[in-house]
């Protein structure tokens, strides 16, 4: 493929899992996680897509961890921190989600600490090289923040209650998505 602009179909999936993640649609984003997953493994086990693949485990520990599964939310955590190609700024705002959800709900348990410390200790490692205002120490806008397991939007007829959801929204007449717009669009 030498035109950049190919459409990917399998991408289609992968954010939407993300935005039903973002929203707390946790059974569709569980299913389109298993399809991402699905994709982006061969017959084998060889996975053809791992950044895409992590996030999809963290979309599954995410939804494991507010159905009230901490064993299956760690296991999926884990997993989605491994491996040698990683994203990391990507995967780190990712496994921020589980993270946020692991403190509000587990905060009393050790293995939930582990994990929140392997994180930790993953984003100060991988953010050695990254620029002054990036990265897991990035200063982030001032205000309390309601995290995204918080969020719960309504959306109705294509329309969130604050106005319409999609392209238009986000302003691109192509198709959008969370990594064209970066990480704080509101949907």
């Amino acid at each position: 493929m030498d035109n950049h602009f190919v459409v990917d179909p399998a991408k289609f999936d992968f954010y939407a899992m993300d935005c039903y993640r973002l929203v707390g649609e946790d059974k569709l984003a569980r299913t389109l996680a298993d399809e991402v997953l699905r994709v982006g493994t061969d017959f084998d086990g060889t996975e053809r897509s791992p950044m895409r693949n992590a996030e999809a485990r963290v979309t599954l520990g995410v939804t494991a961890a507010r159905e009230g599964d901490l064993e299956q939310a760690l296991i999926h955590g884990e997993r989605a921190l491994q491996g040698d190609r990683q994203s990391v700024l990507s995967l780190i705002m990712t496994s921020r989600e589980l993270a946020a959800v692991m403190r509000d709900r587990y905060s009393q348990e050790s293995a939930a600490l582990a994990y929140l410390n392997h994180l930790q200790e993953l984003g100060r490692a991988k953010s050695a090289g990254w620029p002054l205002g990036f990265g897991p120490s990035a200063p982030s806008a001032p205000g309390p923040s309601p995290g995204p397991q918080r969020v719960r939007a309504r959306v109705e007829n294509g329309k969130h209650a604050d106005g319409p959801v999609g392209s238009e929204t986000l302003g691109s007449h192509h198709g959008a998505s969370l990594e064209d717009h970066g990480p704080n669009v509101v949907l």
